[in-house]
């Protein structure tokens, strides 16, 4: 198991390790200093499909999960093994960098590693695992109970691990956080010929010290792109989304101190109210429930037409300013935005990239 899973491996930092605690499972972190912009960890997916992102993708964790698990206990790992090209051209294989004990037998399907795992899978709702369970008979005619379980358990890893086209092992070690110091792309070759035309690359966004946690965003999909999509500029928004999809509570700064959503003081006008405590950091008054009504009511409209707004602008880009209605209608929206929400509010910061653009 761990030669084939070292096989997908094309590079890992020395300065990467993996480590382990009941807390969070497996994650990444940094044993020494790295430094910003630094390749940690390129690596091919032992499981691929056509990029979910685009057009004819194949991508159907329920249909993945049930063609896996035939192939699996019809060729035991032979099917694996023998995908990818026996070669170790141009590879750096940094051995004995990652901790191979997790990987304790060849027997064990790889996506074992991932999770949630065996014992985890009890703490999924079980209306989803029930749905789950529904979805993968539909690809599985005939099949007993054991492949089923075997069947749910590995769409649910595909559901929390998977990336646009493919499924990994080391990368997916990654915690999350919605203020990332890491990211993560996907490089095609001109042909989809070859499993390793699609390869993954994390690299980070910022500088990370010894001990620090390597930490990616579960929000955005592989690409070049650090700022968070709008649908997920509220802590609202994201922890209903890691819930639902990933199964955990986002703990990070960002969603704990609701960053990039204060409002607009009603008391003294000009100090910013946090969105979780009510409190102005500039006279201390707590926004009344009835005020704070209002408030969130009207933010939440805000909110809304802000990304109708932007979106609308999207298929007309073109190089250079807005101009025009497309102009008066942004700057429109940030004036009544600002009687609301604070100027460090992440709707002024949409608008103000629109305007600039």
């Amino acid at each position: 198991m761990v030669a084939f899973l070292m096989q997908n491996l094309k590079f890992v930092h020395p300065a990467v390790q993996v480590e382990h605690s009941a807390e969070a499972g497996f994650s990444l972190s940094a044993k020494s200093l790295i430094a910003k912009g630094t390749c940690l960890i390129e690596e091919y997916p032992f499981i691929r499909w056509v990029s979910a992102e685009l057009p004819g993708s194949t991508y159907n964790p329920a249909r993945i999960a049930a063609q896996t698990i035939l192939l699996f206990n019809k060729e035991n790992e032979e099917w694996l093994t023998g995908w990818f090209e026996a070669t170790d051209d141009g590879v750096n294989w940094n051995k004995g960098i990652i901790e191979e004990a997790r990987y304790k037998s060849a027997s064990r399907p790889p996506w074992k590693a991932l999770y949630p795992r065996d014992d985890e899978i009890e703490t999924i709702p079980e209306a989803r695992r029930l749905e789950a369970a529904e979805l993968v008979k539909s690809h599985l005619p005939n099949a007993n109970s054991q492949l089923i379980a075997e069947a749910v358990e590995l769409y649910f890893d595909l559901q929390c691990n998977a990336f646009p086209s493919g499924l990994l092992h080391f990368i997916s070690n990654c915690n999350h956080s919605c203020d990332p110091n890491s990211r993560v792309d996907e490089f095609t070759s001109e042909t989809n010929s070859n499993p390793r035309d699609v390869e993954y690359r994390l690299t980070t966004m910022a500088d990370i010290a010894p001990g620090e946690p390597i930490l990616i965003s579960y929000l955005h999909t592989a690409s070049n792109t650090t700022a968070l999509p709008l649908e997920y500029r509220t802590a609202a928004a994201r922890q209903r989304h890691l819930s639902r999809t990933y199964f955990f509570d986002c703990q990070c700064k960002r969603c704990r101190n609701a960053e990039g959503e204060s409002v607009r003081c009603p008391g003294c006008s000009v100090g910013a109210v946090n969105w979780i405590t009510r409190l102005c950091g500039a006279c201390g008054i707590e926004v009344d429930e009835k005020k704070w009504d209002r408030i969130e009511e009207r933010v939440t409209q805000l909110s809304r037409q802000t990304v109708d707004c932007v979106n609308s602008l999207e298929p007309r880009k073109i190089p250079g300013k807005l101009a025009g209605n497309d102009l008066k209608r942004v700057v429109d929206l940030k004036k009544r935005a600002l009687g609301w929400v604070h100027e460090t509010h992440w709707i002024c910061e949409v608008l103000d990239e629109c305007i600039a653009k």
